[in-house]
């Protein structure tokens, strides 16, 4: 729990014990609200006080001694984690940000990532285990103290704006990555950033599909929808009892999504009987073979030129949809 949380929950119980004594007050001595309520707090906080006409009951006095014991204890906490709070901010912020500000100004060819929500931790946690430097600029202060216990650099600020951009290190960065979640700040931050740094690479998120066209006439060099992307996915897994699995592999920056399907080889198909250098599948298809399954179910994995297919066999091939398709019909009788 972070010193910020850790004051609200303390405020909130002082304020509950407060309520809580006024009540017992008005219990146990019949007192009205407002006096219920000036004896709780000379009771918490201990500045003493004359007890009222006939003093306290029994139930009363037990009363005050909780009061003093939790109330001056919870007040002293909160008094305790303000004081931290007000420093953390007046001087532990600044000194954080000067050292996250030299550690930015030292990176060169990194990745400026816009927006930490759930793209854009995914996208983090990725970038970090490729061994890229990250900055992370973030408008929201909870997702950025978030992103800092992450380990990225982060600048806390508005990505639309040019000086935002400039101390994420625009200018020396290889890639930004707009992944805000609304589609026309992307393109603001898109502008920006062709005007800071023409030669960056810019790959964007776009949580509408109908924007996609608009954030490329900003100057996005690639566009992904999460909608299209998944949508395509579910709709290939429910329609294609054979496809095994999708890989996507990044190439040059461009993202590239490769299928794993299995074709099967029927009888009368001009493959039976064939090694796989006779059938001259790569060159034509494009497809890559990387196993081959027999009708006993003997699997020859990484299978050379030589291997030969038989009726009933199954190839399985790694490729993108089209050569698969190609695939399909070469393999088909």
């Amino acid at each position: 729990m972070t010193l910020r949380n850790r004051a609200l929950v303390a405020l909130g119980v002082l304020t509950l014990i407060v309520l809580g004594g006024s009540v017992a007050f008005m219990i146990t001595e019949g007192m009205a609200i407002g006096d219920a309520i000036y004896y709780t707090f000379v009771t918490i906080t201990t500045v003493g006080y004359s007890e009222p006409p006939g003093g306290f009951s029994t139930g009363g006095r037990f009363v005050s001694i909780v009061l003093m014991v939790a109330g001056l204890g919870t007040i002293v906490y909160v008094a305790t984690a303000g004081l931290e709070l007000v420093l953390e901010d007046l001087i532990g912020g600044r000194l954080a940000q000067r050292v996250t500000q030299r550690r930015i100004n030292r990176m060169s060819g990194h990745v400026v990532l816009c927006g930490y929500g759930r793209i854009g931790r995914t996208a983090y946690v990725n970038l970090k285990n490729l061994g890229r430097d990250v900055v992370v600029v973030e408008s929201k202060r909870n997702r950025a103290e978030e992103a800092e216990h992450a380990g990225a650099a982060v600048v806390l600020g508005d990505a639309t704006a040019d000086d935002v951009l400039r101390q994420a290190g625009i200018e020396r960065a290889d890639v930004l990555i707009a992944a805000v979640g609304s589609d026309s700040d992307n393109v603001s931050i898109i502008l920006s950033a062709r005007s800071l740094a023409p030669e960056l690479r810019v790959i964007a998120r776009a949580s509408e599909p109908r924007n996609e066209s608009k954030l490329r006439l900003a100057g996005a060099d690639r566009v992904v929808s999460p909608v299209n992307v998944g949508a395509e996915r579910l709709v290939a897994m429910a329609a294609e009892a054979d496809l095994t699995d999708f890989v996507d592999i990044t190439f040059e920056g461009d993202l590239l999504e490769l299928r794993v399907e299995e074709v099967h080889v029927p009888e009368g198909s001009s493959f039976v009987g064939m090694t796989l250098g006779e059938s001259d599948v790569r060159r034509t298809s494009g497809a890559i073979i990387i196993a081959i399954r027999h009708a006993d179910g003997q699997l020859n994995l990484s299978p050379d030129a030589t291997a030969r297919m038989a009726a009933d066999s199954t190839l399985v091939g790694i490729g993108t949809r089209q050569q698969l398709e190609a695939l399909h019909r070469l393999v088909g009788p």
